[in-house]
């Protein structure tokens, strides 16, 4: 019988965990250890497209913020990223520097 098949067996018959651990054999934090559920990764949601969008209006419309900024105000509004995620999708939209920020803003006026 292995050690959690044992500790199980005790404590159906009305042992503690640590009277039931002590007779298998088997320390009481390893019990616990085979005892705790797999952890599942956490879900990925990503970004969604709403979400890049709000991203750019707010990159353009402050181009003085920077990416901490912008996570910031975005988990004000109840959004939960990163700055290393906010910087990463202006970087691929070619907005990542404070200057080309500052041009999308001033062609974003002029039209």
């Amino acid at each position: 019988m292995d050690g959690l098949a044992a500790i199980e067996a005790g404590l159906a018959l009305g042992l503690s965990v640590v009277e039931a651990c002590r007779r298998a054999g088997v320390h009481r934090s390893q019990y616990y250890r085979w005892r705790m559920p797999i952890a599942k990764p956490p879900i990925r949601r990503g970004l969604t497209p709403e979400l890049r969008i709000r991203i750019f209006d707010l990159a353009s419309e402050f181009p003085a913020w920077g990416c901490d900024r912008i996570a910031y105000f975005l988990k004000l509004e109840g959004h939960s990223l990163s700055s290393p995620t906010v910087q990463k999708a202006l970087v691929e939209a070619g907005m990542g520097k404070r200057h080309e920020r500052e041009s999308v803003a001033k062609r974003r006026i002029s039209t």
